[in-house]
């Protein structure tokens, strides 16, 4: 994909497991989820590590939401004050969540064979 990649890629450095999703923040930074139980956002121009979000478990997948905010998933899905770092509110979902995303102002939830919107 020749639109999407540069010749000057660069390496973001900071977890210390897998990386197992990003989400554009509206304010341009990156925001990295890992199963080393953070979450970091990033200033991709300078690829400076601007803050570390402690999270309880492993994180599966974090999607952008409408307001700046994170959802995160793993076993439920919770939605973050990325500013603040404080829990918003916590949807407790008793299937796989196998992907997350945002529009409008609703959050998509896709789980095996479904969407729950």
């Amino acid at each position: 994909m020749e639109c999407c990649f540069k010749n000057n890629t660069k390496k973001l450095i900071g977890h210390s497991d897998y990386v197992t999703s990003l989400a554009a923040l509206s304010d341009g930074t990156l925001a990295s989820g890992s199963k080393d139980k953070t979450i970091i956002i990033w200033d991709t121009t300078t690829r400076i590590k601007i803050k570390s979000l402690k999270y309880k478990v492993a994180v599966n997948l974090i999607t952008t939401l409408s307001d700046g905010n994170l959802a995160i998933y793993n076993h439920e899905v919770e939605t973050w004050n990325v500013s603040n770092e404080k829990l918003i509110t916590t949807l407790p979902f008793d299937k796989f969540v196998a992907s997350l995303a945002f529009f409008s102002d609703r959050l998509a939830i896709g789980t095996y064979k479904n969407i729950t919107i």
